[in-house]
């Protein structure tokens, strides 16, 4: 309930007495100044009757000032500092019970956010269907209700003021959306959608899903994301951690998780050995992969069989087995098992001779130091000659990291952000 309050100055009101307590030094205050609209600041302290306020910054009491609240009134609103983003759960996939479902976007139940200095709210779930035109920011020169438009690409949720209220928008911009401006639009969250359909798949979380549906585990928000930047990545619950969805490429001088990618491996320009990839990765706050994190990210995905065709298919993602499966994993990672070796974070198998033996090839621009009996590292997963051997399990324990085989790339991991 509004407390009566009378204005006194731009920074100041008054209270009745027993009301003063209310206003401790350091509670957040909303103003009700009529025509004026709703003011914020912080209280500096009650002394007698009179309220002192630290306004923020821009805003001032007017003397149409009726009534308050404070911080005990209104937590999420009153309590929220600028740039503050609170909710009341994370974003997710809709749980699927229909077609529909797949490309269906629910929010929080409750929400408050800053945007450009506009505190907003949100008091009931909204759902986002991507199929609907009401949903994006534009549909031109892409519609992106076409769901063979949104395959394998990554999407931004954004947070918009509209005649001062909130409006939720999906755009495919990264920085901010069509007919906005940073100062109207907060990119809040975003999700990646499969890059080809699923097909069949018995027991599979992902069967039936088609190119252009939300993959669930890569849904992310302010407060429940990678570390890094978190395009092309699924979140792996087992391990607590982000992964990349596709094998790495380069963008760039960046190692990238994109679809349709030309794989960075041994053989590319530049060609990667464990120490480059572990370099780059590094470089963008991500890392190799051991083999545990590898086995619970490619769980589901093609066991005992490479890539079809048997042969390196040069590009990342929407790739069938040599049975026609799709190779994908039940989180979403593509091309785990069967494609292409991915160098792991794990050291051991065969050490080199008992001697130092140089780390840097005649390619590289400086020399890197030496090393004495360095452990191999493992190549996990399977390539396109190993068939049945082939699978979340498989291991081989015999390259050099110095070494850089034309079947062995790699799939970043990240630590996650899990302010729930």
């Amino acid at each position: 309930m509004s407390i009566p309050v009378t204005f006194l100055s731009e920074s100041s009101f008054s209270v009745a007495v027993d009301c003063c307590a209310a206003f401790p030094p350091g509670v957040r205050v909303q103003a009700d100044c009529g025509a004026d609209g709703l003011r914020y600041g912080t209280s500096a302290g009650c002394s007698g009757t009179t309220v002192t306020l630290a306004m923020d910054s821009g805003q001032t009491l007017t003397g149409n000032l009726a009534g308050v609240l404070h911080g005990n009134d209104v937590p999420l609103s009153l309590l929220s500092p600028p740039g503050c983003y609170y909710r009341d759960a994370r974003w997710t996939a809709k749980t699927v019970t229909g077609a529909a479902d797949r490309y269906a976007l629910l929010s929080p139940n409750r929400m408050t956010l800053d945007v450009g200095g506009t505190l907003l709210c949100l008091m009931a779930q909204q759902a986002l269907d991507l199929s609907r035109t009401a949903t994006w920011d534009a549909t031109t020169p892409t519609d992106f209700t076409l769901a063979a438009n949104r395959a394998g690409r990554d999407f931004y949720i954004y947070a918009c003021v509209v005649s001062g209220a909130l409006k939720l928008v999906v755009s495919a911009s990264a920085t901010f959306p069509v007919g906005y401006t940073t100062a109207t639009a907060r990119q809040i969250g975003g999700f990646h959608c499969l890059c080809a359909d699923a097909g069949t798949i018995a027991g599979h979380p992902l069967s039936g899903y088609l190119a252009g549906d939300i993959l669930p585990a890569s849904v992310w928000d302010l407060k429940f994301r990678p570390a890094n930047d978190p395009e092309g990545m699924v979140y792996v619950a087992g391990i607590g951690r982000w992964v990349d969805i596709y094998l790495a490429s380069v963008s760039g001088e960046r190692l990238v998780s994109i679809n349709g990618g030309t794989v960075a491996d041994g053989a590319s320009s530049p060609g990667f050995s464990w120490y480059e990839f572990s370099e780059w990765f590094g470089r963008i706050g991500k890392r190799l992969l051991t083999q545990n994190e590898f086995m619970a990210a490619s769980f589901g995905s093609n066991q005992g069989t490479s890539i079809s065709g048997s042969a390196d298919a040069v590009t990342t993602g929407c790739h069938l087995d040599t049975g026609g499966r799709r190779m994908v994993s039940n989180v979403g990672c593509e091309d785990t098992c069967g494609f292409m070796c991915q160098w792991s974070a794990d050291a051991g198998g065969g050490v080199g001779t008992a001697s130092f033996k140089v780390q840097y090839v005649a390619t590289d621009t400086t020399e890197q130091g030496q090393s004495y009996m360095e452990p191999c590292r493992a190549g996990l997963g399977g390539t396109w000659v190993d068939g049945v051997k082939c699978g979340s399990r498989f291991s081989y324990w015999n390259n050099s990291p110095i070494t850089r085989p034309a079947n062995c790339g790699a799939r970043g991991i990240s630590d996650a952000i899990n302010a729930i």
